[in-house]
């Protein structure tokens, strides 16, 4: 939705949170609503903290403590994408008929 009001209010689920601290697509059109002075409110879910967390360190900390990588599954191919941009191995319950 371009041009949205000044104050609405978004939702946003964890890939497209993670987008205000990551450099990749799309990024800016987060950065853009999140800023302060337009006036929008983000809603999110309690659990888009712990899954913006994860996205953002988890597979970093397994591996300096040498646990094997972490692997991203997930029903949804554009976060596979993302999270193979990001280096994880990824999995789709859906590739296994």
């Amino acid at each position: 939705m371009t041009g949205s009001p000044p104050g609405t209010v978004f939702y946003l689920d964890a890939s497209a949170l993670v987008k205000r601290y990551v450099a990749e697509t799309g990024d800016s059109r987060i950065i853009a609503l999140c800023h302060p002075p337009v006036g929008n409110t983000i809603a999110t879910a309690r659990v888009t903290k712990a899954e913006a967390a994860a996205a953002l360190t988890l597979n970093g900390v397994l591996t300096q403590a040498q646990f094997p990588p972490l692997i991203f599954i997930a029903a949804d191919d554009d976060l596979l994408k993302v999270a193979q941009s990001e280096g994880l191995g990824t999995d789709n319950p859906n590739w296994h008929p």
